[in-house]
């Protein structure tokens, strides 16, 4: 095969199959050949040793059934000679008989020699075709081991090293390939077709009165450069991560070979670098405005009135402080899969910390479920911000909202808020 199943990310096929062809291109294993993934591998001595050792097995197999018919023919040859020969010929018969097994003997350890040694038997056609033989039967023993887990020898002493191919990873495979892929894919777009029905089925939310026109200061400059990092971010890491999860399904059928790997190449290398800096985003975050995201009674009444967006009580409008209780949920729902999502990233990004295959594994499921739940999230977030809410948008671009926005969407925060000096008219401003 091109690439260990390992590598390539669990077997999942029949082996010898012409699926597995397919999967994974030739068997290079059953041909006698390392994979191609082997020179990367540490594993590379263990596929060696074990192919070593099948190669002795065959060679002192042959070697004794052929020493037993070579010595068992000769006592045969010599003894049918015996019965026919006078007492001066048997004399001399016995001393051939000597002869010939001391000459025998050398002849064995010579060919015992010349099979050890497969560089010696390239010199001739018939010892490459013999050495192709053995090779072939080896590798189908090799091939045995490895896919039954079994543990060999390897001169790395990294833990797990002398496994080659770890058979309870086909869990792992079948757990994200099976079951969390395709129902990652439902998930995101289940969350679009329910945005989608909601604005065209139940509608934007307006405002109930006309905008007054005054300005009340909402974000600093520092709060919208925090939160337009932080959504640049997320969404490049979601849209490098699908590419890296679902990109084989529905890029890699369409493009060249070459863009498609230089896409993936590029998505890859983006999302390991572009992961750290997410997470420190995500502790200014934090540290900013965790005391405002706090839940409270208020924000009780607030899901009881499903926010005044659905149902009956759509257009009510109900109480809530400088964030209501959406915002808080939304908000934290980042703060606790973000850390999430950040950590099992760090796992995965920096292997040299004693981890082991399961560990990684683990952490590749809990990095994929965690960012599924954020990215189904963050599609009612943006919804919100860019469709569903009138004016629901200006705030985070220009720092100041309408003073009709303010009373019917945060009404506890504008009544606090109103008299300052910034929030004042500019006609009062000036006098």
């Amino acid at each position: 095969m091109d690439k260990c199943t390992f590598c390539a990310g669990g077997p999942g096929v029949e082996p010898g199959s012409k699926e597995e062809r397919e999967k994974y291109g030739a068997n290079r294993i059953a041909e006698g050949k390392l994979p191609m993934c082997a020179s990367l591998c540490s594993t590379k001595a263990l596929l060696l040793v074990m192919q070593r050792k099948c190669l002795t097995s065959s060679v002192n197999v042959w070697l004794s059934v052929a020493r037993k018919t070579l010595v068992g023919l000769t006592v045969k040859i010599l003894r049918l000679m015996r019965l026919r020969a006078n007492p001066v010929e048997r004399v001399m018969l016995k001393q051939l008989k000597r002869l010939s097994l001391s000459l025998l003997l050398p002849l064995m350890a010579a060919l015992t020699l010349s099979f050890a040694m497969p560089s010696m038997a390239n010199e001739s056609a018939a010892a490459k075709s013999a050495e192709k033989e053995m090779t072939q039967l080896a590798g189908a023993d090799i091939w045995r081991e490895v896919r039954a887990g079994q543990e060999g020898y390897t001169t790395s002493q990294w833990p797990e090293h002398g496994v080659l191919i770890s058979t309870a990873g086909e869990t792992w495979f079948v757990l994200k390939e099976k079951w969390m892929s395709p129902l990652g894919a439902l998930a995101i777009f289940g969350s679009l077709v329910m945005v989608t029905l909601a604005y065209f089925v139940v509608g934007p939310l307006k405002l109930s009165k006309p905008k007054t026109g005054r300005k009340i200061k909402r974000w600093s400059r520092m709060d919208r450069a925090l939160h337009w990092s932080m959504a640049f971010s997320f969404l490049t890491l979601a849209f490098s991560g699908l590419c890296l999860v679902y990109g084989k399904h529905f890029l890699k059928p369409i493009l060249p070979s070459e863009i498609w790997g230089m896409i993936i190449y590029a998505a890859k290398q983006y999302h390991n670098y572009m992961g750290p800096i997410f997470f420190i985003l995500l502790m200014c975050v934090l540290l900013k405005w965790w005391r405002k995201s706090i839940f409270n009674k208020t924000d009780i009444q607030w899901f009881m009135k499903m926010g005044g967006m659905v149902g009956k009580h759509k257009g009510s409008h109900p109480s809530a402080g400088f964030s209501n209780g959406g915002e808080k949920a939304i908000y934290w729902l980042l703060i606790v899969f973000g850390i999430v999502v950040a950590f099992s990233g760090f796992v995965l990004d920096f292997p040299m910390f004693g981890q082991l295959r399961r560990d990684m594994e683990l952490s590749n499921l809990v990095h994929m479920l965690s960012a599924l739940i954020l990215i189904c999230g963050f599609i009612f977030h943006i919804y919100i911000g860019l469709f569903g809410m009138e004016a629901g948008l200006d705030g985070m671009v220009t720092g100041d909202v309408d003073e009709t926005w303010a009373k019917e969407h945060h009404d506890l925060w504008y009544h606090e808020v109103k008299d300052l000096p910034e929030n004042q008219p500019q006609d009062k401003k000036v006098g």
